[in-house]
């Protein structure tokens, strides 16, 4: 989707590591209970390939830290005998983690073992409100879910429905042919507490995927999450979360977003390895409270690029019209609802395959104030989309303009790109976050959407 002048009117064509905040915490205190689920034989789902590996490179992580494990597998992961497990916790920490099918986004679940299929209703399955409830009945003081399934984020947003629509595409084999995924997010369930953390795989409206990582079958986030807080056991939660979420971005050619809850970002994870400490000191600043902790990797433009920090009271970007889907040629209209001031930069990854600068086109970092709308194109110009396929557009809002100029400068030589390569030209400029911005405020929050192009009006 590139634009185009007008001209006299007419167009020219985070192991694992968990949240702590008590000092000296034993890592005995956790329980996790860890399930994995390849084989649904009662439904009509094919069988996973890489969800019970996932499930015991989980549970290793754990046990190297003193962590009490469960781990149920295939046959063994019944509704019934996860429930049990969890009814039986009485550490004051619990992790529970899942690798499988899932389903949603209204009434999201995770498919058991012995869940049924019948006149294409499921049966037996574990719905999310009922592990919510069955959580929140134990006595532990900090509990943490970590779903590496589809349709399952819903349950970790704390804000209910949205009244954004937010489209997700899953494409068929055939070129250029795509099925819209649960477009509307209305009737998505609220929580109304704050007393579990979901960290999830993909969002609402998106499917998990699985695949070839570094020679055997995983699903994508749980292998990048594992190796990310392995490699880097003193991160924080934003730290983990940038890491994972660019990766998974790559691996899944945009089309799996990682969901970690804001509330968690700012915090340590546990320093396992039987140590019992917290790592707390000598954190790299990430701008105002946000830190990636300690020992971690450079932090790249492309993992800016893949991070979600997501506030629409802050930054919100629309589309007009606002449809599943438009025609080639046909004129689109972005509009970006500014409610925090900062540094606006917006890209879009095109149907056409390429990595694309939408503003500033100066190439400048330019300031907006709250209460202001940028609209894309400008006045004289005009926004079309060159073929079939999928169209994502994402907002940038800085905090502070030299993050914003870093930003640009490594996007500006990705320009045209595709994925793979502009991931590559992203990720081999370090953005060095370090400035203190407001107090609690993140360097960086974001908003995107996609649509899709079509030929023709179906």
């Amino acid at each position: 989707m590139k634009i185009r002048s007008i001209i006299v009117a007419s167009l020219i064509p985070l192991p694992l590591a968990f949240l702590d905040s008590q000092a000296g915490a034993d890592p005995g205190d956790y329980r996790a209970i860890v399930v994995g689920v390849n084989r649904y034989p009662t439904t009509r789902a094919p069988r996973l390939l890489g969800a019970c590996g996932d499930a015991q490179a989980f549970a290793e992580s754990c046990r190297s830290r003193g962590m009490k494990v469960s781990l149920l597998e295939d046959a063994a992961a019944s509704k019934q005998q996860i429930l049990q497990l969890l009814h039986g916790c009485r550490e004051e920490k619990v992790v529970f983690y899942f690798s499988g099918y899932g389903s949603g986004p209204a009434e999201p679940t995770l498919l058991c073992a012995d869940t049924n299929e019948s006149g294409g209703r499921l049966q037996g399955a574990l719905a999310l409100e009922e592990l919510d409830h069955a959580l929140l009945q134990l006595p532990a003081q900090e509990k943490i879910v970590i779903l590496d399934a589809c349709f399952t984020a819903a349950r970790g947003s704390k804000d209910g429905p949205s009244e954004q629509t937010v489209r997700y595409y899953r494409p068929h084999q055939e070129a250029a042919s795509r099925d819209v995924m649960l477009a509307s997010a209305q009737q998505l369930p609220r929580v109304s507490h704050n007393k579990i953390r979901y960290i999830c795989a993909c969002r609402y409206n998106e499917e998990a995927l699985e695949g070839s990582y570094e020679g055997h079958q995983a699903g994508f986030f749980s292998a990048t999450l594992c190796k990310t807080l392995h490699n880097f056991p003193n991160l924080t939660w934003q730290g983990v979360q940038i890491q994972v979420a660019s990766q998974v971005s790559l691996l899944g050619s945009d089309r799996q977003h990682p969901v970690f809850p804001s509330e968690c970002l700012q915090a340590a994870v546990f320093n396992g390895a039987g140590t019992g400490t917290i790592v707390n000191h000598s954190q790299t600043k990430l701008g105002g409270d946000f830190s990636l902790g300690v020992g971690g990797p450079v932090t790249t433009a492309w993992d800016a690029f893949g991070v979600d920090v997501p506030d629409a009271k802050a930054v919100q970007v629309s589309v007009s019209p606002d449809k599943d889907t438009v025609v080639i040629g046909q004129s689109v209209e972005l509009k970006i609802n500014i409610g925090k001031p900062g540094f606006l930069v917006v890209v879009n990854l095109g149907s056409e395959g390429g990595f694309n600068l939408l503003y500033p086109r100066s190439g400048q970092p330019l300031r907006v104030v709250s209460g202001q709308t940028v609209q894309i194109p400008e006045q004289g110009a005009t926004l079309t989309p060159d073929r079939a396929g999928r169209e994502r557009v994402k907002a940038f809002l800085f905090a502070s303009p030299d993050k914003a100029e870093e930003f640009l400068k490594a996007a500006q030589p990705a320009a045209g790109s595709r994925l793979e390569q502009a991931a590559v030209e992203l990720g081999s400029r370090a953005l060095v976050f370090g400035n203190e911005t407001e107090p609690g405020r993140a360097p960086v929050l974001t908003s995107d959407l996609t649509f899709e192009v079509v030929s023709r009006v179906r």
